[in-house]
């Protein structure tokens, strides 16, 4: 991975680039700006990374690299820009992330869409591919990050068959989890008379 995602925020938008030194860059595009800027934070992120965010994001896109603020593109940069958070083992020790600290929201998606082979399916991916958007980055994954050409398509699939997933679960897959936790309670039966 080489370099960093970034977020500003700067009046009424967001500036999501990739720079190797991001707060130097911050203190370019502040010095440069006709309002205060902010630097909300960045994260581990490559060219590539940077692309499918900027994709992912296309229909707010302003200008270039400026993106209107929305409540999902503040919870995806809030998900992510915790660059100097330390990573804990289960244990308490500073170590790699848990398992289960790595696929989000990924993981979630694939298990309410019905399991790997059938976003396989839905996506028109190799399964190896979906497998990858759950490993972490350290694994050569995405991080739990889904490419906005895939995303767009597990949408689309989702509202043609009238399952309720929707774009803010690419960031914050809490409502999912709850959905499926509510699928997986079993259902009460009436005491015998």
């Amino acid at each position: 991975m080489s370099g960093y995602i970034y977020a500003i925020e700067c009046g009424e938008r967001i500036k999501i680039g990739h720079s190797m030194k991001p707060e130097l860059r911050f203190v370019k595009i502040a010095s440069d700006a006709p309002y205060p800027c902010t630097l909300i934070g960045y994260w581990p992120g490559s060219r590539v990374d940077e692309k499918d965010i900027h994709d992912l994001f296309s229909s707010i896109r302003v200008h270039r690299e400026w993106f209107a603020i929305t409540i999902e593109l503040r919870l995806f940069i809030e998900a992510r820009a915790q660059p100097h958070q330390k990573k804990t083992k289960a244990n308490g020790n500073p170590g790699k992330p848990r398992i289960e600290e790595w696929h989000d929201p990924a993981m979630t998606i694939v298990e309410f869409l019905g399991g790997i082979e059938a976003v396989s399916e839905i996506a028109d991916v190799r399964v190896c591919s979906v497998y990858r958007w759950m490993w972490s980055k350290s694994r050569k994954g995405s991080g739990g990050i889904i490419p906005a050409r895939h995303a767009q398509r597990l949408l689309r699939y989702a509202r043609e068959n009238n399952i309720d997933l929707r774009g803010g679960d690419f960031f914050d897959p809490t409502r999912l989890q709850a959905l499926l936790a509510e699928q997986s309670e079993p259902e009460p039966t009436e005491a015998a008379a």
